[in-house]
Parts: structure tokens; sequence; C-alpha cells
């Protein structure tokens, strides 16, 4: 046999507040979680682990009726970080993972995930634009 090259493959993906999702009856029927009504538009998921109680505000997906987004993705994804094996089994990320459907894994060198904000207007007196808690949340690490 000839020795093949195999091609590697960048990913570069933007990352923003709508790429981390959840689906209402993923939580309903979950007993871990309870999902309560705090305010009009605005609902909050809370749990305990290791004997501390979490909650995370919740809103929904103007574009889909059973799922949520993360009301706030800055302090609520820390959460999501930091208790990330609670979340494993229902957080979904629907606009990344149909990039990776039909790609062989190993062929792939490098994801660049560029972070947006699109309801951050303040992002010029920011230090940096990336945030690495969306990265490590996915379980891709790099420098920021």
């Amino acid at each position: 046999m000839e020795n093949q090259k195999i091609k590697k493959i960048v990913k570069i993906l933007t990352f923003g507040t709508s790429d981390v999702q959840f689906r209402k009856n993923d939580l309903v029927s979950n007993p871990k979680f309870k999902i309560y009504e705090k305010e009009k538009n605005q609902q909050v998921l809370s749990f305990t682990s290791n004997d501390t109680e979490i909650e995370i505000k919740l809103k929904k997906n103007r574009n889909f009726e059973n799922s949520l987004l993360v009301l706030s993705p800055r302090n609520d994804g820390e959460k999501i970080l930091n208790y990330f094996d609670d979340f494993k089994d229902i957080i979904e990320f629907p606009l990344i993972y149909p990039t990776f459907e039909n790609e062989n894994l190993e062929n792939i060198s490098k994801i660049v995930l560029v972070y947006t904000d699109q309801n951050d207007t303040d992002f010029k007196r920011r230090k940096s634009w990336c945030s690495c808690s969306s990265i490590k949340l996915c379980g891709w690490h790099t420098r920021c």
C-alpha cells in the first residue's frame, strides 16, 4: 500500500448565546431537576449537587417552542461549566453538533471557536473577545 497522506481539517465555528439549549420535555421528565416560571418569559431550572442548590435562569427559544436558552450566558454559563457532569445528559448544542455528524473526527486537527454574543453591545471594552468558559464547556481547549 502506498503511504497516503490524510488531509487534516480545521473547523472554525461561531459559538453564541443560542448554541447552548435545553429541551423543556427533558427537564420536566427528569426528577433531578425542577423547573418553574419565575416571571413572564423567564423560567428557573433548579437542582441540588453535592449539597449545593443551583439555579439557572432560562428563556424560551423564539424559534423552537420546546427549547430553552440560558438567560445570562456569562453567569449561568459558568454554573453549567462548573456542574457540567450534572448537565451532560440534558444539554444540547443543536447548531454545533450537525457540523460533526458525517465527519471522521480523526481527520480534524483543530477546532477554533469564535465566541459571539449578539446581546453584548459593550464588547469593545473587553480585554478578550474569546470566552474560555464557552470553549471548555464543549470539551475543547484553547488559549484566549
